[in-house]
């Protein structure tokens, strides 16, 4: 969760510690979970006087950028001689993402022939 104080807020320091502390206070995955909605962290969070809220809400999403190619690339970067060298006491070779734990497998040949 990210609170930001914009330009021209009128907030004093005083409160964004209590608002901080707030926070460390609550249960933020078991109010998303009963509530569902950042509204209502945001309204657990609010002092009375303030008048203030939400800015945007967006959909996080898993999505990792890793390809063939570009785990292709990173094996190359090892260099021909070190590639047979894995061949020779692996007998494979294999990257795994380490973001989605895909995993690609690859010849000797097809690498080198990069």
């Amino acid at each position: 969760m990210l609170i930001q104080k914009l330009g021209g807020a009128q907030l004093e320091e005083d409160e964004l510690t209590l608002i901080e502390s707030k926070m460390s206070a609550m249960q933020i995955s078991e109010t998303i979970f009963r509530d569902r909605v950042p509204e209502a962290l945001i309204k657990e969070l609010q002092i009375d006087k303030q008048t203030w809220g939400l800015l945007t809400n967006r959909s996080l999403k898993f999505q990792c950028r890793c390809s063939r190619e570009k785990m292709a690339l990173t094996a190359m970067s090892l260099g021909e001689a070190e590639l047979r060298e894995i061949v020779a006491e692996i007998g494979k070779i294999e990257l795994n993402c380490a973001y989605c734990s895909s995993t690609h497998k690859f010849g000797l040949e097809e690498l080198i022939k990069h």
